[in-house]
């Protein structure tokens, strides 16, 4: 009886899994309906277009989930050669920074593959005339194919007087490693999906134009990017993580903007960083704060809000305690914002609270330059609070108060051995009679 009742409930879960979400179809019922989808087209949220040859639409709902058929997903739909009802389906679509998704491969009523793109002709006329240009054989921009867009590797629009970008500018450039963008001092802003796709980007040069902000997301997808050149430009904020998304990044480049501080997260994900330059800002150097923070009973992190530019490693003084492990250290990683936990006990004997500060802090790097670390001006950091009951028991080995798992894990660890702190009886070794003694102390 209990495998058949199992069966049935496996049967309906499985149901209920398949069923198309209901607020899903709810939402798509208010949508604004365009015309026929096409590779490139860029939908935003409450927009639709119907899929070639039938009357099934591609949706962005209003909560900003991509919506076709069945399926609803956040960030991406891919359904490739799908069969329903006898008519096949071939749809991949992708969420931008900006909210709106992409429709980036389908297939017509026949399954034919459809390569719609950016004519090149309808791009920004300096970066219509530098794909012309790099093109071989080919002297207008109606002539320049798909192809010929993805085997370009280098493009130069230094000194163009380029006033303003498009979105997809450079769409179909899938191998392009460099591109210059410096000294078009009339540029002041960028679309925020203008350098989507061009995964293969290993250097991207933006000095001395007149760029004001970044949007966010701006970089997101850039994983093959090496260099990057912000410098000379009028910079006054940056978006938090904006470069998370940079993991291969060595070189950065951003003095000689109007920065007054660093955001949150700045160099978060920078995992390759070797060389930063930030001089010439407004604030110069800027101040890159690093502190301690509790994290559960006894333990403590170190934190660098916006993230480790360098390995720092930070020496730890320590007051009426010790840090488990005999560590005098604790490092926060290139390209994170924390470091792993810590724990401290508090010396036999003593009642006094434990407190934990971060001792003098490391020079920079070569290559790194315009800011300067600074320590947090809460510190030292209160890891274990002073004790009024007189004295510490034995078996709070950790100092905190109360004998508990934290400890039996501590005494777990010694046992066999002949840490004092643990041998309960004296007798020189950690062994079943100081168990017991220890059982009888838990929860106390």
């Amino acid at each position: 009886m209990k495998r058949f009742l199992l069966f049935h409930l496996v049967v309906l879960l499985s149901a209920i899994l398949c069923m198309p979400d209901s607020r899903a179809l709810a939402d798509a019922s208010s949508l604004s309906v365009g015309g026929v989808c096409q590779v490139g087209d860029v939908l935003a949220p409450g927009e639709s277009c119907t899929y070639p040859g039938t009357d099934t639409e591609f949706s962005v709902l209003s909560n900003g989930s991509g919506h076709f058929l069945f399926f609803t997903a956040g960030t991406r739909l891919e359904i490739k050669n799908t069969t329903i009802n006898g008519q096949s389906y071939t749809l991949v679509a992708g969420k931008l920074a900006s909210g709106s998704w992409e429709i980036e491969e389908l297939a017509d009523s026949g399954n034919t593959p459809v390569t719609t793109w950016t004519p090149v002709c309808d791009r920004t006329p300096q970066v219509r005339d530098a794909i012309v240009a790099a093109v071989p054989d080919v002297s207008t921009c109606g002539d320049v194919t798909e192809a010929h867009l993805a085997a370009i590797t280098n493009l130069n629009l230094g000194y163009k007087s380029i006033t303003l970008l498009k979105s997809r500018d450079f769409s179909g450039l899938s191998s392009l490693e460099t591109l210059f963008l410096h000294n078009n001092y009339s540029l002041t802003s960028l679309p925020e999906d203008v350098f989507d796709g061009l995964s293969s980007l290993k250097f991207l040069n933006m000095q001395d134009n007149s760029l004001t902000s970044l949007p966010e997301g701006v970089f997101d997808g850039l994983s093959s990017l090496v260099a990057l050149g912000l410098y000379g430009n009028q910079l006054s904020t940056l978006p938090e993580d904006v470069f998370d998304e940079l993991s291969s990044l060595t070189r950065l480049f951003l003095s000689n903007n109007e920065l007054t501080s660093l955001p949150a997260g700045v160099f978060s994900g920078l995992f390759a960083l070797q060389t930063i330059q930030l001089g010439g800002n407004t604030v110069d150097p800027m101040r890159l704060t690093v502190s301690l923070e509790q994290d559960g009973d006894g333990q403590f992190k170190a934190v660098a809000p916006t993230g480790a530019p360098f390995d720092m490693v930070l020496p730890l003084n320590v007051t009426n305690g010790t840090i488990t492990g005999g560590a005098i250290t604790v490092t926060i990683p290139k390209g994170s914002v924390e470091s792993e936990p810590l724990t401290a006990t508090r010396t036999q004997g003593t009642t006094s609270a434990v407190t934990v500060d971060i001792g003098t802090l490391p020079g920079l790097p070569a290559n790194h330059q315009g800011y300067a670390l600074v320590k947090s001006t809460d510190l030292p950091l209160e890891v274990i609070s002073s004790s009024a009951t007189g004295g510490q028991a034995a078996t709070d080995f950790n100092g905190d108060g109360k004998t508990d798992f934290v400890d039996f894990f501590l005494f777990a660890d010694a046992y066999g051995g002949t840490d004092p702190r643990f041998d309960l009886d004296g007798s020189g070794t950690v062994d079943f009679v100081d168990f017991f003694k220890f059982v009888d102390a838990f929860g106390s």
